[in-house]
């Protein structure tokens, strides 16, 4: 065999097939071989001689050497021949050197092998000796080892070892010195400076696990600098932070891993690169200035200016822009540019940013780091005891390439840092970029769009999980951090590392993103699998006599009403709030559909199946405020919940006619013979749009070596085909109706299902999707899309947001920086989105949001599509190595991944979509939270805080305002991090600066400073800016300046309107005119609807009042009433104290049914004054005279004495100390009830004005008139509310606790709360001076304006 090439590995281990070739810059062919053999034929046993001898000569054949002959006589002048050995002296014939090597010391190593086996030849296969003077005739032989008398005796078949002694060496020793070079990083003016920059890549994943990249045998590519400088020595550390110091190591980017622009979510992006910044700030004291996103596949315009300049970047680096742009860049020298990425922040926010001229490889015959095989491109060698030892070589061609390019060339190691500040100093202008870099191709057909959506049940668990991050640091803040555990440490390291370029990307090895899920799933128990309906907590028997409790926690700073649904095993049950007022609640039948997907996923993932089988899911709504959770209790009724009414529609059944599906404003209408959907109409908004929605799958292109061999894979998304998915059922759906959402079901085909919700109080739709297995019988790779087709015109414009911040406005088979070759017209058209997709015409807004990272697009006018899963039978070559086919197995049986997810629609007028899309865009990424309990018997609610309120109770942040961060630090200190929703003109209303107050925020809290730092914490805004580099823009005017209006903490000094204090001034009535005399208008009756129909029935009613119910009121001294009772009722224990608001005397009246109470009161004159010094003193009310101070400090003892005795009726006070009407409430008085040193009980009461306004105005109406108005009416109806007791709290004042207690009262009650003391409205002030007062206020009020 004299020539081998072949196909395929032999599976041994060397992982490549046998195919040598010889390439001529990169063109290749097989290897050819070139060769000898050699032929002998002998008599019988005389073969072995030519065998031996001739087989040495072929081993160690003749060495020539050449040179040229100068014109002289070379023998004369050199050595013409050389004797190494005796010249009359050879070798025996079977003997044969193979080794002479000089040592140390003047030694010198001899092998000699005898040539012969025994037998071999019946005259050579006999011992040998070899005479070792003769063979070094000119050296001294001292010490001989292995030596017998000079002559060392070779045995048959033996090789004989022998070292030598001489007295001295061969010759003199000779010492290799290379040119030393200057490594100095010095740039040289008027030359080309290259920079050589050798630096790390960080994959926290790919084709290994992050743990195996680290501990296994390829992990020298990877970073992991924090794992590392953990396990180093302290003398290690100290070199480090050396180099460090020293500017010859350099921290860049310095997040926790280097994370995707595409299918991150920025909070996500916010945090894992805080995690990092904070760790280099802590270890080293250094603020990264160089953003390093040399790997993410297209860059986003968030990045640019959240972390670059708002991180303090100075310059961003990047590598993956699409060729075409690369080429035009490269031809222009336009590939660094200035990038405005804000349309809000402008200038204000630019940054540096370079995209390198070759993806992130260095020049072709350096990219030693991918082809360390090649000839063409041999790693640079370092170490000078490799064979392969090269610096001085490699260096000397790089030099050599960079003269041939330009002789001015001057080469340097360089940092990042070093080649910015280069930059820098050139003062030179920059051409502008203002979108982003998607989509990205980097070739012909290889749009990198694919990606958006792969590996879509890891993209939602990602999204989830940071959802569940940023709830648990709220809660952590509000417990107290416990540093020695459990805490969100190990979660937030899991979503870092989750959110890496090939991790949320979808773009790993399957085992790989098995280990990003197991990472995310620590910690995270309760009911992870809700979304397949299975949730063992809430699926307990309640029949029993069990209940369930649910805590619902909101992380955002507005109040939230939402639809909480969960799996619930029993018909008969009912939802209580903590109040023990019962919740609207819904039960919809769990189908067998659902249940199937439940029982095959809950087997599959733990390794059990389930025990139970829920028949519904139980929806209720839950009302939540702002950062604080709220408790409803679910228990057994006697008659079964409001259960759905189902309705089944087919085709055939109606060929003509529509269905109608929505309970409250919004309507979906559907058509009878086609059963699909038709039409959108919102009775509010009056928008009415044609709608359709279908799905279709792309065929995955698998490649054609002739043609193009690019398939369709994890990154790359190549359709070949598109093709509509038609019901396998002919039209046929279901539809459940109830009282606070209606249901369609349609069962698509035998692997798609969809629920479509419509919501009693919401007006959009909510679309839930079941997708998958994807067949692959038909080994066909299949990309399922869904689309939704409206009559909207928009002229090939679409918008997707920009890492789930601000919106950038798309253009089908355009882009704005160059002429656009279209050879992708669908993929080349998609974009990534992780908040929401829209696109308008001149009257209407269709928007769609999503509850994870997909592709999508507008291909089609009018049309929105979204790629909601992808199964594919072809790796893309892009270096994954294996196609994206992700199955679910079961004891080694496998199918293909399921997913269920959800999209929301809504379709707005022109102008108005914005506001939906980012408060319920928020809502969609921060979802309420839910825990379950059982209650044991006891009253839950007594035992545990049924509601908490993290913000002052009556607080909702501004609706343009997030909170998107709130953790708790070191030494007492909290990260709070806030996000305005909105850019700059995208709503009319929202679109504008606006101001939290922090005091409100952490009502418990006392803020002692504020410092506004850098978007990841490691520096104080002022410092990052002072040290930002400004750079010249192509075409901008050297004196243009930044017009844009950044927010910040409020100057002391210059304070704003919501921090003025709520002190009264003499003139606080004139000032506040409108807000104060409201709270003591009475309501005028309602005008009688005055005709000849309903005449007869107010003359009946008439009669009956004043005829029948008054003569028995006033008999009995009594009036009707309908009072509903909430929560637990008062009891007697001493130390404590009840307030109330006040409307009228009559409240006391209301509470006295319940429990006998003792009173505090002003003491009235006539009637009034008689009952109370008689009947109510008898259970031990305490009057008290207004006016007379004396009486006050009697007043407070008595208070004092009365809530010390243990078997004293509980007290009773109304501390506004007036009568207010019910809409509003004012001032509570510190004094009494808030400074006895004891329990105060709030209770609500809310008046329903429906037959008679309770309040009693005192200055216009005397008691009796009050007290006859209300025995003339039907009925005084109101609600009452036994709230949570309070205590106060360390640190509070007297004021401060008793203005949190007002504020628990009104939020229950629905009352407005307003900053003024009551009693101003027995001293008004003059007409004249609230003039006066007006303009004054209102001079000073245009004064701030024009300051602002």
């Amino acid at each position: 065999m004299l020539h081998r090439r072949l196909i395929r590995d032999d599976a041994r281990g060397v992982g490549e097939a046998l195919n040598e070739t010889v390439c001529i810059s990169k063109k290749c062919r097989g290897l050819t071989i070139v060769g000898k053999y050699y032929l002998r034929i002998d008599p019988l046993g005389e073969g072995a001689r030519w065998r031996r001898s001739f087989g040495q000569e072929i081993y160690s054949p003749l060495l020539v050497a050449f040179t040229e002959q100068d014109g002289h006589d070379w023998t004369k002048l050199h050595v013409p021949t050389f004797h190494g050995m005796d010249p009359s002296y050879n070798l025996p014939e079977n003997v044969a050197i193979i080794t002479l090597q000089e040592l140390e010391d003047g030694k010198a190593l001899l092998r000699l092998a005898h040539l012969y086996e025994v037998g071999e030849d019946k005259h050579l296969s006999v011992m040998a000796s070899v005479e070792l003077k003769k063979v070094f005739p000119n050296k001294k032989v001292g010490v001989v080892v292995e030596e017998r008398g000079g002559v060392a005796n070779v045995m048959i078949g033996l090789i004989v070892v022998v070292v030598v002694s001489f007295g001295g060496a061969f010759g003199e020793n000779v010492e290799s010195k290379y040119i030393k070079y200057n490594t100095t990083s010095t740039i040289v003016p008027g030359k080309l400076n290259v920079h050589l920059v050798p630096h790390s890549h960080d994959d926290v994943g790919w084709l290994k696990t992050i743990d195996q990249y680290y501990l296994g045998t390829n992990n020298t590519i990877q970073a992991f600098f924090q794992r590392w400088w953990n396990e180093q020595s302290e003398e290690i550390q100290s070199i480090v932070k050396k180099l460090i110091s020293s500017g010859q190591l350099e921290l860049i980017n310095g997040g926790y891993c280097m994370h995707d622009e595409a299918t991150s979510h920025y909070i996500d992006m916010i945090d894992q690169t805080t995690l990092g910044h904070r760790y280099i700030k802590e270890q080293f004291n250094v603020t990264p200035r160089i953003g390093w996103q040399i790997d993410p596949f297209g860059h986003s315009a968030v990045q640019a200016y959240l972390f670059g300049a708002e991180v303090g970047f100075d310059s961003l680096f990047f590598a993956r822009i699409d060729y075409q742009d690369r080429a035009k860049r490269k031809n222009e020298k336009s590939l660094e540019v200035i990038w405005r990425g804000s349309k809000s922040f402008g200038s204000s926010a630019q940054i540096f940013a370079g995209a390198f001229p070759e993806n992130y490889e260095p020049p072709s015959d350096f990219y030693f780091e991918v082809n360390d095989d090649s000839h063409d491109s041999p790693i640079v060698q370092d170490n000078i005891n490799l064979f392969d030892y090269n610096v001085p070589q490699r260096i000397n061609e790089f030099v050599a390439a960079a003269v041939k390019q330009d002789g001015r060339v001057n080469a340097l190691y360089s940092t990042p840092s070093i080649y910015t500040d280069a930059k820098h100093a050139a003062r030179e202008a920059w051409p502008i970029k203002t979108d982003d870099y998607f989509p990205y191709a980097d070739r012909e057909h290889a749009y990198w769009t694919g990606f958006f959506t792969s590996r879509p049940a890891l993209k939602v668990y990602v999204r989830v999980m940071s959802a569940y991050y940023l709830a648990a640091r709220q809660l952590e803040f509000f417990k107290g951090r416990n540093k020695l555990g459990p805490n969100t440490d190990s979660l937030a390291d899991a979503i870092a590392i989750a959110n890496h370029h090939d991790g949320v990307t979808g773009t790993e090895k399957q085992h790989v993103a098995y280990d990003y899920a197991l990472r995310l799933a620590i910690g995270y128990k309760e009911c992870p699998l809700l979304n397949i309906s299975y949730c063992p907590p809430s699926e307990v028997d309640l029949s029993n006599g069990k209940n369930l409790v649910i805590v619902v926690y909101n992380p955002l700073g507005w109040t939230r009403k939402d639809v909480i649904r969960i799996p619930v095993i029993n018909e008969n049950v009912a939802v209580w709030d903590s109040s023990g007022k019962e919740v609207e609640s819904q039960l919809l039948p769990l189908l067998d559909v659902s249940v199937a997907v439940r029982k095959y996923h809950v087997k599959a993932y733990l390794g059990k199946s389930p025990k139970t089988r829920p028949s519904y899911w139980l929806a209720f709504s839950a009302t939540v405020p702002p950062l604080g959770f709220s408790t409803y209790i679910v228990s057994s009724s006697k008659s079964a919940g409001a259960t759905s009414v189902r309705e089944d529609y087919k085709s055939e059944s109606r060929k003509d006619g529509t269905i109608q599906v929505g309970p409250g404003k919004l309507k979906l209408i559907y058509s009878g013979n086609k059963g699909n959907l038709a039409q959108y109409i919102n009775s509010k908004s009056l928008v009415k749009e044609s709608v359709q929605q279908s799905y279709l799958y792309y065929r995955g292109d698998e490649g054609n070596q002739t043609v193009n061999p690019q398939a369709s894979g994890a990154y790359v998304f190549r359709p070949n085909g598109t093709y509509p998915i038609k019901s396998d059922n002919k039209a046929s759906f279901t539809v459940f109706r109830g009282p606070l959402l209606d249901e369609v079901h349609q069962r698509i085909n035998s692997w798609i299902y969809q629920i479509t919700r419509v919501y009693k109080e919401k007006e959009h739709v909510e679309v839930e999707f079941l997708v998958g297995p994807i067949p692959f019988g038909d080994k066909i790779g299949k990309e399922v899309v869904t689309q939704i087709t409206t009559t909207l015109k928009n002229n090939k414009t679409f918008y997707t947001d920009s890492s789930g911040r601000d919106f950038i406005e798309r253009i089908r088979d355009y882009r704005k920086d160059w002429d656009l070759e279209v050879n992708e017209p669908i993929a080349g058209n998609y974009y990534p989105i992780n908040l929401g997709i829209y696109l308008k015409d001149d009257s209407n807004e269709l928007s769609v949001l999503v509850d994870r990272s997909v592709g999508g697009s507008s291909i089609r006018d009018g049309q929105l599509e979204l790629m909601l899963h992808r199964r594919l039978i072809r790796d893309d070559s892009r270096g994954v190595g294996e196609a994206l086919n992700e199955t679910v197995c079961i004891s080694k049986k496998c199918r293909g991944l399921t997913i269920v997810g959800k999209y929301y629609l809504r379709i707005d007028p022109l102008g108005e979509g914005a506001r939906w899309r980012r408060s319920f865009g928020q809502e969609i990424y921060s979802p309420l939270l839910i825990a379950f309990t059982e209650q044991d018997g006891h009253d839950w609610t007594k035992l545990h805080l049924p509601t908490f309120h993290g913000m002052a109770p009556s607080y909702n942040l501004p609706e343009n305002v997030a909170i998107i961060t709130l953790q708790e630090l070191e030494d007492g200190k909290v990260l709070f991090r806030l996000a305005h929703l909105y850019e700059v003109g995208e709503d009319k209303d929202l679109s504008v600066m606006t101001c939290v107050e922090l005091k409100k925020v952490f009502p418990n809290k006392k803020i002692k400073k504020l410092t506004e730092t850098s978007l990841s914490a490691n520096q104080e805004r002022t410092e990052m800016e002072r040290k930002r580099l400004v750079w010249k823009v192509e075409g901008a005017s050297e004196e243009e300046e930044s017009k844009v209006v950044r927010g910040g903490p409020v100057d002391p000094a210059k304070r704003d309107l919501l921090d003025i204090s709520p002190t009264l001034t003499e003139a606080s009535g004139a000032i506040i005119d409108d807000s104060f005399t409201r709270c003591f208008k009475s309501n005028p009756p309602e005008k009688w609807n005055w005709n000849v129909y309903l005449f007869p029935l107010w003359c009946l009613g008439v009669v009956i009042r004043y005829f029948f119910l008054f003569p028995a009121s006033f008999f009995v001294a009594s009036w009707t009433g309908v009072v509903k009772y909430h929560g637990p009722r008062p009891s007697r224990r001493p130390k404590q104290v009840f307030v109330a608001n006040h409307t009228s005397m009559i409240d006391f009246i209301i509470l006295e049914q319940m429990t006998a109470f003792a009173v505090i009161m002003q003491k009235h004159p006539g009637w009034v004054g008689l009952l109370q010094s008689t009947i109510l003193e008898s259970v031990g009310c305490i009057w008290f005279n207004r006016t007379e101070v004396k009486d006050r400090e009697i007043l407070t003892k008595k208070l004092r004495d009365h809530v010390q005795g243990a078997e004293n009726n509980p007290l009773l006070i109304f501390p506004e100390g007036t009568c207010v009407n019910n809409n509003y409430t004012v001032m509570f008085k510190k004094g009494g009830a808030f400074e006895l040193d004891c329990t105060v009980c709030p209770i609500a009461i809310k008046y329903n004005k429906i037959f008679v306004d309770a309040f009693w105005n005192s200055r216009k109406q005397s008691f009796t008139k009050h007290l006859l108005r209300l025995m003339t009416s039907w009925a005084v109806v109101c609600d009452v509310w036994y709230l949570e007791p309070q205590n106060i709290k360390p640190g509070e004042t007297a004021i401060e606790f008793a203005e949190r207690v007002r504020d628990i009262i009104s939020v229950r009650a629905g009352l407005k709360k307003v900053p003024w003391d009551g009693l101003l409205k027995y001293s008004r002030p003059s007409p004249k001076h609230r003039e006066l007062k007006q303009q004054s206020f209102s001079e000073s009020m245009l004064r701030r304006l024009e300051e602002k």
